[in-house]
């Protein structure tokens, strides 16, 4: 289910920076505060399994770009609350850059309970005007756990041989839409 999350998470930040192409900062996002997208995942028979809904909490311009923080909710197919949250995207240039910590659900972190976490982790890179074929830099995120002073937990997630696959256009109930096809392990 984390991973699906995660997945998802992800997938979402994706169509967001698919669907503005351009090297203007403010083309990745929605513009204004409050601003509420949403997003549906169905199984291969078509039926609902749950929906992911993302809000626009703050924008801020700095000197080097953009920051955006995004509220996130996600629910399953009978729209129960799974997860919620909140993650920061910013961008510089034409790059758009997503942090790989990101994607660690507030909930698991509070079950680690009195552990001491560490996270460190690398921003994903994604080019404003990807080209097919285009490959894109690694990505790497440890976390560290310790209680009392202990390690008790070192683990590391690598995501690696990242690709631009190619481009197509998807047609969901809300409209077609230019999509990127993007690939990794």
């Amino acid at each position: 289910m984390n991973k699906s999350i995660s997945f998802l998470s992800l997938l979402g930040v994706l169509v967001l920076l698919s669907a503005f192409s351009s090297d203007n900062c403010e083309g990745y996002f929605p513009y204004k505060e409050g601003t509420r997208l949403e997003y549906t995942s169905y199984d291969k028979k078509g039926k609902e399994e749950g929906k992911m809904i993302m809000t626009l909490q703050e924008k801020k311009s700095t000197d080097a770009g953009l920051e955006i923080t995004m509220a996130t909710e996600i629910v399953d197919e009978k729209n129960k609350e799974a997860l919620n949250g909140s993650f920061g995207i910013r961008c510089e240039g034409d790059k758009f850059y997503f942090d790989m910590s990101n994607m660690i659900p507030a909930e698991m972190m509070e079950s680690m309970g009195e552990m001491d976490m560490e996270i460190t982790s690398d921003y994903l890179e994604f080019p404003a005007n990807a080209v097919a074929g285009q490959t894109l830099p690694d990505g790497t995120m440890t976390i560290k756990a310790g209680l009392n002073g202990v390690n008790v937990m070192n683990m590391t997630v690598l995501v690696t041989d990242r690709r631009i696959d190619g481009f197509e256009q998807v047609t969901t109930p809300a409209g077609t839409f230019d999509c990127m096809k993007y690939s990794f392990t």
